[in-house]
């Protein structure tokens, strides 16, 4: 099988592919520039801060991905995608208000807290 690499959609922007998908996941970073530092070294020490780094409020990577995914997936494809710890809530709304998703819906850990988000592509909007 053959690999891609890309700045998140770049390496899939084909014909071949846009509007095919069924599901889109990703675990994208999402800890704010500021914190990425005070991670704990067993954590951050493995990975390049890439891999964490979600821009200066920690949802650059999520707004760009809720907003590019779409265009990948098939009308009635879906995204899932994790999020930080307080983050769930505004993503949800922004889903809802400014894009076509449908079924959008939050995935909580044992705490109750929004940990992950799923949720269906409705199509142009």
């Amino acid at each position: 099988m053959q690999g891609f690499a890309g700045d998140l959609f770049a390496a899939f922007d084909d014909q071949d592919v846009i509007g095919k998908m069924d599901l889109i996941t990703c675990n994208p970073p999402y800890i704010s520039t500021a914190r990425v530092g005070e991670m704990d070294r067993e954590i951050h020490g493995h990975e390049p801060s890439l891999a964490f780094d979600g821009g200066a409020f920690g949802i650059k990577i999520l707004h760009r991905l809720i907003k590019e995914a779409p265009h990948y997936l098939k009308e009635s494809g879906r995204l899932a995608f994790e999020v930080g710890l307080g983050q769930g809530e505004a993503m949800i709304k922004r889903m809802k208000k400014k894009y076509s998703y449908t079924e959008v819906s939050p995935l909580v850990d044992e705490n109750g807290d929004i940990r992950g988000i799923i949720a269906r592509n409705g199509g142009a909007k």
